[in-house]
């Protein structure tokens, strides 16, 4: 994810954007289905988060390809419980080899309401998803 790609998502932080929409882009024809590309709507913003044939992550404005189904994933967890929220933070992923392979977003009202925190992150070209449940661990009490 280079800094220009980063650019539409500046965009939805600083203009507080919420999410509308989140459309798979699916290679049906595999063995087993799995997502290539995830295409999240911001209001008026739209970005495609892209896994690359090198597994790391990009950021594009738009994606076709012809071979992959476009399957609506708003009604699916974790998306149903963000959508209609602003995007508050985000993070870029790095692994252990030093591609950046995924991507954090929390969304939420302000950051006194309840969050939904979501990982996208790229295995073998193919996305996953994951959700992040609970809130930050305490220390413990001194007694």
């Amino acid at each position: 994810m280079s800094a220009s790609s980063d650019e539409p998502l500046q965009r939805i932080h600083d203009q507080r954007l919420r999410l509308r929409q989140v459309t798979a882009h699916v290679r049906e024809s595999a063995p087993v289905p799995y997502i290539r590309a995830l295409s999240l709507v911001f209001d008026a913003v739209s970005i495609v988060l892209v896994a690359e044939e090198d597994d790391s992550l990009s950021i594009a404005s738009e994606y076709a390809d012809p071979e992959l189904s476009p399957v609506s994933l708003g009604a699916e967890k974790p998306w149903s419980r963000a959508l209609g929220k602003p995007l508050l933070w985000s993070w870029s992923m790095t692994n252990q080899q030093g591609y950046r392979d995924g991507l954090q977003l929390e969304l939420a009202n302000n950051v006194d309401d309840p969050s939904v925190v979501i990982q996208i992150l790229v295995e073998a070209s193919n996305i996953k998803v994951r959700q992040i449940e609970g809130g930050f661990v305490s220390l413990p009490k001194k007694s």
